[in-house]
């Protein structure tokens, strides 16, 4: 990526992890804000340490710089290589989304004269950055350990959705009878519920088309084309670019409880979740409470015929389905990256002043 020094207004580091062990949401929703800074003539900088090369590229392709960091690495030398990278790149601004990051990892880079911003799901430290977002439903300020004027954006009003999700969700309507089912399980799925889900749907009589997303880090795909080399209703998408199309052409999904939840709920998809991480729990259970999604709980628990029982419930319901519709739409409205934008840019004006 080539940028016109002349244009930059900002300059912004990314400290971010993902890869196939632990999957692609941080990626995901930095890149996704990363995208909107852009927008406001922002020059981006990733630091991420060596992981998949499919990552890697997709960093780049979207138009950001990359810095590398060795893949194994302690955590003082991580801070000492960021360090040097941030006095090197000058940058106004730098936003942590990792869950390795501690509390004296952030104090060191709140030294350094730069407004400091972490993405965060957890909860479970002192945050001394300027600005700390955590976009999950349920989110209570209370549940934060902060300064006294760092700036807490919370809940889903927040959700960093992809760019080819804006404007779009208009598109997508409940119809009378179920033709399309997607399943989404994330980048890795390293537990493989994508094969559990796609057993159960299996035992759905309908003549349905089922799509059945494979992130990049999926390990299964010899396992998954045998079970379905009979089933012609199956269709394997293998990382998918049109990611966006495949979920708005979804009637129903069934999906983890990370990210992927709240696009499904931006467009109006109802969705049944199964947890696959400790961090999703809330989420999970705060989507169903809500009424845009159907919480089946901890991996481990569910089995086959109780996706099977939730899919035939959806599918003989079209009020429920137009309800959990409704209401996912209702909590997710899209402006959350324009919202976060606009936030760290009066930071960074603040602090120029």
């Amino acid at each position: 990526m080539i940028y016109d020094e002349r244009k930059v207004k900002n300059k912004v580091i990314f400290r971010v992890d993902g890869g196939a062990n632990i999957g692609l949401g941080h990626i995901m929703r930095s890149l996704s804000l990363a995208d909107g800074l852009r927008r406001k003539n922002s020059k981006n900088l990733f630091i991420i340490k060596d992981t998949d090369s499919e990552v890697i590229e997709r960093i780049i392709c979207s138009g950001n710089l990359i810095e590398k960091l060795p893949l194994e690495i302690d955590l003082e030398k991580d801070l000492n290589l960021t360090i040097g990278l941030i006095k090197k790149y000058q940058p106004n601004l730098v936003i942590t989304d990792s869950y390795e990051i501690n509390q004296h990892y952030l104090e060191q880079l709140k030294k350094l004269n730069i407004v400091l911003m972490s993405i965060d799901d957890l909860a479970n430290m002192y945050f001394c950055s300027d600005v700390v977002l955590n976009q999950n439903i349920g989110v209570k300020a209370n549940d934060y350990s902060v300064e006294k004027d760092t700036k807490l954006l919370l809940g889903p009003k927040y959700v960093l959705l992809r760019k080819e999700f804006k404007n779009k969700r208009s598109l997508c309507e409940i119809k009378e009878e179920v033709e399309n089912i997607l399943v989404i399980f994330g980048g890795t799925d390293s537990d493989n519920q994508t094969l559990k889900a796609v057993k159960a749907l299996r035992n759905i009589k309908s003549a349905i088309e089922i799509v059945v997303v494979m992130g990049p880090g999926y390990q299964y795909e010899g396992i998954l084309r045998e079970e379905i080399k009979t089933d012609s209703r199956f269709i394997l998408a293998r990382d998918p670019k049109n990611i966006f199309n495949l979920m708005m052409k979804a009637d129903i999904a069934i999906s983890a409880g990370g990210s992927t939840c709240y696009e499904l709920a931006y467009l109006g998809v109802p969705n049944i979740i199964i947890i696959v991480a400790d961090n999703q729990k809330k989420i999970a259970a705060g989507l169903d409470s809500y009424g845009a999604s159907i919480n089946l709980g901890w991996f481990k628990d569910v089995v086959e015929k109780d996706i099977k029982k939730a899919i035939d419930s959806l599918m003989e319901n079209r009020e429920r389905r137009e309800n959990m519709s409704r209401n996912g739409k209702k909590l997710v409205d899209g402006k959350g990256v324009e919202r976060v934008v606009d936030e760290v840019m009066r930071q960074i004006a603040w602090k120029i002043q």
